[in-house]
């Protein structure tokens, strides 16, 4: 090293090294060059004249640093990073270093595998080894190889813990369904997941408590360590549903998307009327043979269609329709007349006022005997 005394409150130094000299620009290089000329310090000189050459090539500026933001939390898996940066003016590449904390020894930074490396993009994409620290820095090269000033460390932590639960696959109803089944009683099922200690189940109504708007099924959301669960529809609204499977600690996994479905259910059949009299089975003995059927009346029910048979009335071990039915009455009572000590039976079925026929009543079964 070369050291020129003499100008007031200034030192002037120039390297020699390797054939080639390295320097900053001094304003006055031309002065000292006409200086050392004069007292014949020619090597001096030379290294002047040089440092004239290159002036007016100062060195990069620092690149400016975007993401990950510096104290930056990564909590992403697979554990991919991209680290970017803003472009300098006059840069051909720029040298990328990152660092890991722990990777190599406790307490310890160390560069991650294939650092420092060098890139002309204004990108580059590392895989994290594990939830460990991170540092990260970039310095700015000239086509000549020169590197212009280091940005300062910018620092970020992977914190991704144990992986997501998947979200569970459901099996059915399957998304659309339309279900027609009275009750409307429905079981969902879905696919165990791995690692799930429990299922959150989610369903909700569409227009059950306001009009336009869904709403939670009673009782849900709710918990099942189970793979299905079974609701009661409240009526022939939409639904939808879907499954969350959750880890032993309560932490959950990915949702699976809403599945919907909707009710539709014929009218609810009217109810078999519940006979009376005669009994099932019962012996007559009045004479004349008159009789009157009795039953309870059936909630909804406008009328009622009335059915009475005779054994070996028409033909031997043949039942054939007495005289006049069936027939239909809006009261709940029939009275006949029987032709003879025969066997009989009769049944009733309620009809609602739009003609919709209701579930038939067993037979019941009745005798003459009035010899």
């Amino acid at each position: 090293m070369y050291v020129i005394d003499g100008a007031p409150r200034r030192l002037y130094r120039a390297h020699v090294y390797s054939g080639r000299f390295s320097r900053g620009c001094e304003p006055d290089s031309a002065r000292w060059y006409r200086s050392f000329r004069r007292q014949g310090t020619l090597v001096l000189a030379a290294a002047c004249l040089i440092a004239l050459a290159a002036c007016g090539k100062k060195p990069l500026p620092a690149p400016e640093l975007v993401g990950p933001t510096d104290g930056a939390v990564l909590t992403n898996t697979p554990r991919a990073a991209t680290l970017s940066w803003n472009p300098v003016a006059g840069a051909a590449t720029y040298q990328v270093e990152v660092e890991c904390l722990h990777c190599a020894a406790a307490g310890e930074w160390s560069p991650l595998p294939g650092t420092p490396t060098s890139t002309t993009a204004t990108s580059y994409t590392i895989t994290w080894p594990g939830d460990n620290q991170g540092r990260w820095r970039i310095t700015a090269r000239r086509s000549n190889g020169a590197a212009g000033t280091a940005s300062g460390w910018w620092g970020f932590q992977s914190r991704t813990g144990p992986a997501q639960l998947a979200a569970p696959v459901r099996v059915g109803p399957a998304n659309g369904a339309v279900l027609t089944n009275f009750p409307r009683n429905a079981t969902l099922t879905w696919k165990p997941v791995e690692g799930a200690a429990k299922y959150r189940v989610e369903v909700e109504c569409l227009h059950c408590t306001k009009v336009g708007r869904w709403s939670p099924m009673a009782g849900t959301p709710t918990t099942t360590t189970a793979t299905s669960y079974t609701i009661t529809w409240p009526g022939d609204n939409p639904g939808r549903w879907r499954i969350t499977a959750l880890r032993n600690d309560g932490t959950a996994g990915t949702a699976s998307g809403w599945w919907g479905f909707e009710y539709r259910t014929p009218a609810s059949q009217l109810a078999a009327p519940a006979q009376v009299s005669p009994a099932n089975g019962a012996v007559l003995t009045n004479f004349p043979r008159n009789g009157t059927l009795t039953w309870k009346p059936v909630e909804g029910a406008a009328k009622y269609r009335v059915e009475l048979q005779c054994l070996h009335c028409m033909k031997v071990g043949q039942w054939s329709p007495m005289a006049g039915t069936p027939t239909t009455t809006t009261a709940t009572s029939f009275s006949f007349s029987w032709p003879g000590d025969n066997q009989g039976r009769w049944r009733v079925t309620a009809i609602a006022a739009d003609g919709s026929v209701g579930l038939n009543g067993d037979w019941s079964q009745f005798e003459f005997r009035t010899g």
